[in-house]
């Protein structure tokens, strides 16, 4: 199984991902992306009630190459009151 990392850039800084992590494909890696934007969010909503959409997780390969990268707010659907 192939490695990515996982490295998350929001307003709290950059926080590079030095472990990675074997999934079976650029998919899986994608899914725990959207996991991990998840629990950024709502560790973010326990702390205070705001929540900042504006980071991404950047997906890179073994060789460091970034690959792909998910935006926060492509991790969550907001419904806003009509």
């Amino acid at each position: 199984m192939p490695k990515f990392f996982l490295h998350v850039a929001n307003s709290a800084g950059f926080a590079q991902d030095r472990e990675g992590a074997d999934y079976a494909d650029l998919d899986g890696a994608r899914r725990e992306a959207v996991r991990s934007i998840r629990s950024i969010l709502a560790e973010e909503l326990k702390q205070g009630g705001t929540v900042d959409l504006r980071g991404r997780v950047e997906i890179a390969d073994e060789g460091g190459m970034l690959i792909a990268s998910v935006e926060f707010p492509s991790a969550v659907r907001v419904v806003e009151p009509e």
